[in-house]
């Protein structure tokens, strides 16, 4: 089965949507119990769906009853019931499921979803998944016809975040285990189109992971110039709350906290990966607890990181009245002349 062969099924099957067929209640003439499709293979540019088995069974007047799609290397099933004349209801059944679309690598361990089709659009509540050592449930609902609209409503728990952003195709720049609640919804002409009129928000809590680009400890042990790139932020929890409009993404309330370090403020990173924000860091050293406002820039795969002007004036203003142990008082003075941003 083809892709153009897909389009005109498609299309058929609008047609037969806008005019139903009458059923004759009629007992004369073929009647037929069942058709069976199997090890169907689809040739298509965006999906990758292995070798399937569709069973169709039918009723009185051969109106549907039921119809299965059933992968035949046993990782996914979906039955689809007619529930009345535009409703279908959808049970989808997974296990060690990748989501076959091309150049995304997501699989889930475990995948269950009740959901109803009516008319043109389709909706799943409840979503029960296992991927990647977490866990996720909640709804989602897709419309299409003039526009396409999306919305789903997820409860992530302790999903291992590296692992996600390499099935997500992104370079694994944080790790640890995610925690989150998101509300997401899109609209847009297309469905190609969803994800840059993408609006999510999701306060989330990662525990014991890394921000990986920089070290953000080494913030005290400079007065000016740029925190060094390269190595990773420790921490034992990093909180915020995620917020996506289109292709910007920015956290707000960003809060990364040690035994040695504290980190807070905003980050934001534009559609070409250029890298904004302010945090303000903390950090325990011999001089006591330095207080170090840094501002971000570059992108995403090259992030530098320097001292705002507040804080280099207070170094030099620290080391002229304190030679020794400026850095760390003027550090703290150029974070006040800052003002804190909330993370303790």
């Amino acid at each position: 089965l083809t892709e153009s062969g897909l389009a005109i099924i498609t299309r058929l099957s609008k047609r037969s949507a806008d005019k139903p067929v009458a059923q004759s209640k009629s007992t004369s003439g073929l009647r037929i119990d069942r058709i069976v499709l199997e090890d169907v293979k689809v040739e298509h540019s965006t999906l990758r769906l292995p070798p399937f088995d569709l069973e169709l069974r039918l009723g009185q007047g051969n109106a549907l009853q039921q119809a299965s799609f059933i992968a035949r290397d046993g990782t996914f099933r979906l039955v689809m019931t007619p529930r009345g004349p535009d409703e279908i209801g959808l049970d989808l059944q997974a296990k060690n499921w990748a989501v076959p679309v091309k150049d995304l690598r997501l699989t889930f361990r475990s995948l269950v979803a009740q959901g109803i089709l009516r008319g043109s659009r389709l909706s799943f509540k409840p979503i029960h998944a296992v991927l990647y050592g977490g866990r996720v449930t909640g709804d989602a609902a897709l419309a299409w016809g003039a526009r396409w609209d999306l919305h789903a409503a997820l409860q992530i728990k302790r999903v291992d975040v590296a692992k996600l952003q390499r099935a997500l195709k992104r370079e694994a720049k944080l790790s640890g285990r995610l925690s989150a609640q998101a509300k997401l919804s899109a609209k847009a002409k297309t469905a190609q189109a969803l994800a840059d009129h993408l609006v999510l928000d999701a306060p989330f809590r990662i525990d014991q992971g890394a921000l990986g680009g920089m070290d953000l400890s080494k913030a005290a042990s400079v007065a000016s110039g740029k925190i060094p790139a390269g190595g990773e932020t420790r921490f034992e929890q990093f909180t915020g709350n995620l917020k996506i409009r289109g292709r910007v993404r920015r956290v707000n309330d960003f809060c990364a906290r040690s035994s040695a370090l504290a980190a807070g403020g905003y980050v934001q990173v534009s559609g070409k990966e250029q890298l904004s924000g302010k945090l303000d860091v903390a950090v325990a050293n011999t001089a006591g607890l330095v207080k170090v406002p840094v501002k971000l820039s570059g992108t995403t795969s090259n992030p530098v990181a320097t001292p705002s002007r507040a804080m280099s004036l207070g170094a030099i203003i620290g080391t002229l009245l304190l030679p020794g142990v400026g850095t760390a008082l003027g550090a703290a003075a150029g974070s006040l002349l800052e003002g804190q941003a909330g993370c303790r």
